[in-house]
């Protein structure tokens, strides 16, 4: 697979309209891109959070050997409205630059109320230069945030969790099935996990999300045709208390 098929897969992703959420404070890390066997890329991964608004962001570049024959920087935005309501889709924006092709995407919504007081989502963008309009009456995600479905979702320990998600201009169903919770290693320090997976035809993806660590990923595989194909891997994660202080967490990794 290329590289720039990696990149996408693992950018790896819109809210539900639960009026209470779990998620972390907000925080920054950092991952390491695997693929045959070395590093290929670098991944920062941010959570910002205002009273009205999420914003969950995440910036990918290239690194090593690969850096010289490919420029190619992806950066990818979601953010989530807060309201009445609860937690809304809002837009939805991926820029993938230095590539020979159009792979940006931008997806906005505008949520009303029907006869019945039930929500309902109009959602209109583009996905590689092809227009879209889409109609929906259930809460929805995008191929960055549907992690914070599982993040916040993750402790009520159910065997599945299901999403919708708008993914290059269709809304997919996401389903990620608790495989077990376990302890793994990354660079001699031990993480309490749950592991999950989810199949979808020749490809898997594999995640492992940390107890300690407000249950942000630490571990990312990516499988095609029963083959590891691509890692992403925390290299160091640091959260913002309410007090505006930075706790680091250079101990945890």
């Amino acid at each position: 697979m290329k590289i720039n098929a990696l990149l996408l897969t693992l950018i790896c992703c819109c809210i539900s309209t639960a009026a209470n959420s779990a998620f972390p404070p907000d925080y920054t890390a950092t991952y390491n891109v695997d693929k045959f066997g070395t590093t290929v890329g670098h991944s920062t991964i941010s959570l910002r959070q205002t009273e009205n608004e999420i914003h969950y962001a995440q910036n990918v570049r290239l690194v090593g050997f690969i850096s010289f024959f490919k420029k190619d920087r992806v950066a990818e935005n979601s953010w989530i409205t807060k309201n009445k309501d609860g937690l809304l889709f809002n837009k939805y924006q991926y820029l993938h630059s230095n590539s020979s092709k159009n792979r940006n995407s931008l997806f906005e919504a505008i949520w009303e109320k029907n006869e019945d007081s039930e929500l309902i989502g109009r959602i209109t963008g583009n996905s590689r230069g092809v227009i879209t309009a889409l109609t929906t009456d259930k809460p929805i995600w995008d191929t960055l945030s549907f992690q914070l479905a599982l993040i916040d979702d993750v402790s009520s320990k159910t065997d599945t969790y299901n999403y919708d998600v708008i993914s290059r201009g269709e809304i997919k169903q996401y389903a990620f099935l608790i495989v077990a919770e376990e302890t793994i290693e990354i660079d001699d320090k031990a993480y309490k996990t749950v592991k999950l997976e989810r199949i979808s035809d020749d490809k898997a993806t594999r995640i492992w999300l940390a107890a300690d660590l407000h249950y942000i990923p630490v571990l990312i595989e990516q499988f095609k045709d029963g083959e590891l194909d691509s890692t992403m891997t925390l290299d160091s994660v640091s959260f913002k208390i309410a007090s505006d202080k930075t706790e680091s967490e250079d101990d945890e990794q």
